[in-house]
């Protein structure tokens, strides 16, 4: 009777020994490595861009700290600006552009709190409105005098104050130089939407302008102020990609708030 057959291997071994279960076990591994590394890189990548954010101008924000009709206040995760003299009642959450410092905004925003309009500047994570997490609840908390609230935002942080437009406690939706991303607008009729835009304005696409104007009831309403570039909507400088201004950063201010103290004082 023959001997039996020593066992073959299960695996055809490779040119260094190794096995075809080996091998794609080592391949596997490689591609997972890369993945990871590719991800650590991208997120790296993300972290440098939103650490370069758009500082405020000093000194005018230094005359809005100073002011004595005015209380400016940092809270960590949001600056309050309040009247010291007569509030409204009326309140607006303001949400920045992305990589603008909150700061950017509040010589601006003050002449709203200069009218009695509480206004809270959000700080949002790195700078970006969109990662911005939660509700409009803990912001209000932070004025539990105001009883009419508007919510608005820069560029991007207007896009993440649309998202908002169905809180119950909202009533007025404020945009400068942005739009809705989808229908936050159209699904709530009775909602008060004033959009402002500058014509020098390069950065913002008009095409998603159009769109989102569509979308408009009786309620809701924009203009284009004359000079005016996507950077003048804040306080921070040049943008990059942005229009030539024909207007300065004074003249810029005063036509819009021309514009939005209406909309937020006749609430």
């Amino acid at each position: 009777m023959p001997s039996p057959a020593p066992d073959a291997p299960d695996q055809d071994p490779a040119p260094d020994g190794t096995t075809k279960k080996s091998l794609w076990r080592r391949k596997w591994m490689i591609a997972l490595l890369s993945v990871s590394a590719l991800l650590v890189a991208a997120l790296a990548t993300a972290l440098i861009w939103a650490s370069s954010s758009y500082p405020a101008n000093a000194e005018r924000l230094e005359k809005v700290q100073s002011d004595a009709h005015l209380a400016y206040e940092d809270l960590g995760d949001a600056i309050r600006i309040k009247p010291s003299d007569d509030p409204t009642g009326q309140g607006l959450i303001f949400f920045p552009g992305a990589k603008v410092e909150p700061q950017a905004y509040a010589s601006l925003l003050a002449e709203a709190a200069d009218h009695g309009v509480t206004v809270i500047i959000v700080k949002p994570p790195l700078n970006i409105a969109l990662l911005q997490l939660g509700n409009l609840d803990s912001f209000m908390a932070l004025a539990p005098e105001v009883d009419t609230w508007a919510v608005g935002g820069h560029s991007m942080g207007g896009v993440k104050a649309c998202q908002f437009a169905d809180d119950p406690q909202v009533s007025s939706l404020l945009l400068f130089a942005s739009y809705c991303a989808s229908t936050e607008v159209s699904d709530h009729p009775g909602l008060d939407v004033l959009a402002l835009y500058g014509d020098r304005d390069e950065v913002i696409n008009r095409q998603e302008v159009q769109n989102f104007e569509l979308q408009f009831s009786e309620n809701a309403s924009s203009a284009t102020l004359n000079g005016v570039t996507h950077a003048q909507f804040g306080d921070y400088g040049l943008q990059p990609g942005d229009g030539t201004a024909l207007v300065s950063i004074s003249e810029a201010h005063q036509l819009i708030s021309g514009r939005f103290l209406p909309f937020l004082l006749d609430r």
